[in-house]
């Protein structure tokens, strides 16, 4: 019961309490244990029961290291998932087409590919049957490799190995399409789902995808045909459906209508999301205009949004790319704020950051740098640990004020002691 309900910890407790009782635990109690932690996403605890059984004399079946595959998949632990199937192998057990499904699972969410269809290689060696489960996740293997060439071979398989294809399969090979650029051979899988009885019906996921594929492409305008063609087809748009149109819109230059879409989706009871406006704001940069990019983060607050790294840094562009360093520097103080006033970061941290020399008092305009690092990172930031993204931000910034003659501030910053080697770098090539 536990192991169906996923009550891992509940699970562990009863396995716990067997000695007391008077009981020994068996292979069944292990396996029943082992699932309870899979449904749990513990994967250590699973390979933890498996070493506990082996110390205790019961030899773990295929049910047991199937289990304990399947937990190491959920959280993409590929290592672990090869080589308990490895070990299997070792002690003459047969994995069958969970195990190997769990496995290759592993392998995708890792973005491993090339594993994945290296497991499904030796179950067609081995003769162990394949069902749409793990076709479909070897092809979700490929797309998320970007290889849409081998997951649409592995598509057009699926009838000589004597499966039918479902959405999630379809699904599967449109994202290859998406991310791979190939927005016509993702307008020919819709079309072939529309007219091709027996074809599985399409979802929100299959519209997302195909108009991902043509934004990216550049195809905006068949991106907004078939935004608008959404609700005709009996489904209703989500917010990944609105920000891949917006970002087509952003590709092909087109700001007025990404902000069209931005304020439609209120109407249409969608909430913006992070995402959505800074793909929106870096629409506007793109095109010059950065008072309406600044106007457009000002309304995040309003939207109850809390802007993060990637708005600051899109922002701050917008303005370099204008020349209007004076509005970066602004906007470093309006970021300190919306840091105090969304709680990224206690008063408890920002004395401590002044007592590191990362915010200054007397250059109020720099505070945003080391800022901008520990909202990145989640916890106080040491000198000199900065992410990537944090880097990019700075340099971003020191570019804005280089490009107006503001090479005081620059130079300051050059001068920090805790400025990382590559922002150094980075300012030197300023001078």
């Amino acid at each position: 019961a536990c192991s169906k309900a996923g009550m891992w910890e509940r699970a562990l407790e009863l396995l716990g309490a067997t000695k007391k009782w008077g009981l020994e635990p068996d292979i069944i109690t292990y396996n029943s244990a082992i699932s309870a932690t899979q449904k749990g996403r513990q994967w250590n605890r699973a390979i933890a029961l498996l070493n506990t059984m082996e110390n205790r004399g019961i030899e773990p079946d295929v049910i047991s290291y199937s289990a304990a595959i399947s937990a190491c998949s959920q959280v993409g632990n590929s290592n672990m998932a090869l080589e308990l199937l490895g070990a299997m192998e070792k002690k003459g057990l047969q994995p069958n087409v969970i195990t190997y499904s769990a496995a290759i699972s592993a392998c995708e969410k890792s973005g491993e590919w090339e594993k994945a269809i290296g497991i499904f290689q030796l179950m067609s060696d081995k003769w162990v049957r394949i069902d749409t489960i793990t076709l479909n996740a070897v092809i979700s293997a490929c797309a998320k490799g970007g290889q849409w060439q081998k997951a649409l071979d592995l598509f057009k398989s699926a009838e000589s190995r004597g499966l039918k294809p479902d959405s999630v399969t379809y699904n599967s090979l449109l994202l290859a399409c998406e991310r791979s650029g190939k927005w016509e051979l993702a307008l020919d899988l819709l079309e072939y789902m529309e007219t091709t009885q027996g074809a599985p019906k399409q979802d929100i996921i299959t519209l997302n995808s195909v108009i991902s594929a043509c934004g990216k492409a550049g195809e905006y305008e068949k991106a907004l045909e078939l935004l608008e063609s959404v609700q005709q087809r009996g489904l209703e748009p989500n917010i990944n459906t609105m920000n891949s149109a917006i970002n087509a819109c952003k590709k092909a230059g087109q700001y007025m209508r990404a902000l069209e879409l931005v304020d439609s989706m209120d109407t249409q009871g969608i909430k913006p999301d992070v995402i959505t406006m800074n793909t929106a704001i870096s629409a506007l940069g793109k095109a010059g205009k950065w008072k309406m990019a600044l106007e457009l983060f000002e309304t995040m607050k309003e939207r109850g949004l809390n802007p993060d790294v990637i708005t600051l840094n899109t922002v701050i562009g917008a303005c370099e790319k204008a020349g209007k360093w004076d509005e970066a520097l602004k906007l470093s103080r309006s970021w300190k704020t919306v840091a105090y006033s969304k709680g990224g970061l206690s008063e408890e941290r920002i004395k401590r950051l002044e007592e590191l020399g990362f915010v200054r008092a007397d250059r109020p305009e720099l505070a945003f740098l080391p800022t901008a690092a520990v909202l990145v990172t989640g916890f106080e930031t040491l000198r000199g640990s900065m992410t990537t993204l944090a880097l990019d931000l700075i340099s971003g910034a020191a570019g804005a004020c280089a490009g107006s003659v503001k090479m005081d501030i620059c130079i300051e910053v050059y001068h920090a002691d805790w400025v990382p080697n590559a922002i150094i770098q980075t300012l030197a090539g300023l001078h």
